[in-house]
């Protein structure tokens, strides 16, 4: 996930995958066992709340101190919580 995100962060993103992302979430069917709403469901949820005044671009990355020291912590705990799955002998 995380090397996901940082290869989003140094490539960048093509807006035409953007669009063909957001189209195939559009499209996802709610379940009876999801634990969260869709996509879609989202979307529809907050069409009603009026526009920013303005608009932030500032990254979110910049609101943490030490973003590269949160995600080394993440990832540490990510690591030891599979590791103790592993151990049990259970897989996900």
């Amino acid at each position: 996930m995380y090397l996901a995100y940082r290869k989003l962060q140094t490539n960048g993103d093509d807006a035409s995958e953007r669009d063909q992302l957001r189209k195939k979430l559009l499209r996802q069917e709610s379940s009876l066992f999801a634990s969260h709403p869709t996509f879609a469901d989202r979307v529809s949820a907050v069409r009603h709340l009026p526009p920013a005044d303005k608009l932030d671009s500032t990254p979110a990355m910049e609101l943490f101190e030490s973003p590269a020291q949160i995600e080394k912590e993440l990832t540490d705990f990510l690591t030891a919580v599979l590791n103790e799955q592993r151990r049990l002998g259970r897989r996900w």
